[in-house]
């Protein structure tokens, strides 16, 4: 037996890079670290296997809204040449960091 081998699927890894915008009541959570209470957007990167960077997306805001029941964007997605014979779907999250509020 086999596990997660599709025949000619190809997926390809995807870095994403995900902003969210905090509640204002964001400080007094229990998930909120000590480092974050002054943080009012943050970033996180998401790794995926995915056929195309619009299923990319697709992957990590739906696991996103997991986490976090607010409004959440892509910044970017990055996808890797390299095929994968695997089912598409979340690889891993990566750590959360503080983003720059103001508009590039």
């Amino acid at each position: 037996m086999t596990w997660g081998i599709l025949e000619g699927r190809g997926s390809f890894p995807s870095k994403l890079s995900v902003n969210l915008t905090w509640e204002s009541d964001w400080k007094d959570s229990s998930r909120c670290l000590v480092a974050e209470r002054e943080w009012t957007q943050f970033t996180i990167l998401w790794r995926v296997l995915a056929e195309d960077p619009t299923q990319a997306e697709k992957f990590a805001l739906d696991w996103q809204r997991m986490s976090f029941k607010i409004p959440a964007t892509v910044e970017y997605v990055e996808q890797g040449d390299q095929e994968f014979l695997d089912i598409p779907g979340v690889v891993g999250q990566g750590p959360r960091y503080m983003s720059d509020p103001s508009p590039a």
